[in-house]
């Protein structure tokens, strides 16, 4: 069975949970208001260096947010 894929047809899928609209940066402020462990702290440092971040690195700072009480539903 031959199919015939037209890359002009192809739509490109993210796998990171687009429901947060604010950015990045904001969200790792608030996070260190919070009491983090030492583990997440590093995590946020690693987080504040890249300029785009990866859909695993989303995850990792929603997690985060979710073990705080100040991520969204």
């Amino acid at each position: 069975m031959r199919v015939n894929f037209r890359v002009s047809t192809a739509h490109p899928r993210t796998v990171c949970d687009t429901r947060s609209v604010k950015p990045p940066a904001y969200r790792i402020s608030k996070l260190r208001q919070c009491d983090l462990d030492p583990f997440e702290v590093e995590i946020l440092s690693l987080l504040e260096r890249p300029v785009a971040f990866t859909p695993v690195e989303l995850g990792y700072l929603a997690q985060i947010e979710q073990g705080h009480g100040i991520g969204e539903s």
